[in-house]
């Protein structure tokens, strides 16, 4: 490993990106993943996108799940919280990346 792995390594760490599915969640994901973290890949509606994120994230020998989170329902939230800490027994990042579509100007 060399200093900058060091400095900045996240292995034990658990990150939870809402809207993981996405862009910008999922270059999130994958360089949290990269730097060691094991990562939540959030995703509303868009499971596939999700489930493309985790396979780039295992090619790559990261660690991933999917969880669905609607970023504005509480239940949703705490559902998925509780999965993640009972997979992987803790969360110690949060990234909020969610993506929001407007039909309207």
């Amino acid at each position: 490993m060399n200093y900058i792995e060091k400095l900045f390594s996240l292995k034990g760490k658990v990150a939870v990106v809402v809207g993981g599915s996405g862009e910008l969640g999922g270059e999130m994901s994958f360089a949290l993943s990269q730097a060691g973290a094991k990562v939540a890949v959030s995703y509303a509606g868009n499971k596939e996108g999700a489930t493309e994120q985790i396979s780039r994230i295992e090619s790559a020998g990261g660690t991933a799940m999917a969880c669905q989170i609607n970023a504005i329902s509480e239940d949703s939230i705490k559902s998925a919280i509780s999965k993640v800490i009972d997979e992987w027994g803790h969360i110690d990042i949060l990234v909020n990346a969610p993506g929001v579509n407007s039909t309207t100007p």
